[in-house]
């Protein structure tokens, strides 16, 4: 399997989110491995190296309780503005 990462936001350095897409290419004999582990087929092939591959993308997600979560001491911030947590809920 071959890991590419899509660096979409943020700067490790100076932000509290960085947003980082992970994709697989997969070797043939680890497609059924793959799904097990999370995961998912895109729905087009992407190029890659010269030709056309079926990529994966992981499709488990984190969740964070807002119970237990507490703010780092300074404000995180996106364009000099502070960022809010917003709670959504599902039935």
């Amino acid at each position: 399997m071959e890991l590419l990462f899509d660096h979409t936001f943020g700067k490790q350095e100076q932000q509290d989110l960085v947003v980082c897409r992970p994709y697989a290419i997969p070797e043939s004999f680890e497609e059924a491995e793959m799904l097990d582990q999370g995961w998912l087929a895109l729905d087009k092939p992407i190029y890659h190296e010269g030709r056309y591959q079926e990529c994966f993308y992981q499709s488990r997600a984190t969740r964070l309780n807002l119970k237990n979560y507490r703010a780092p001491k300074r404000t995180p911030q996106y364009g000099g503005k502070p960022i809010e947590i917003m709670e959504i809920i599902f039935p």
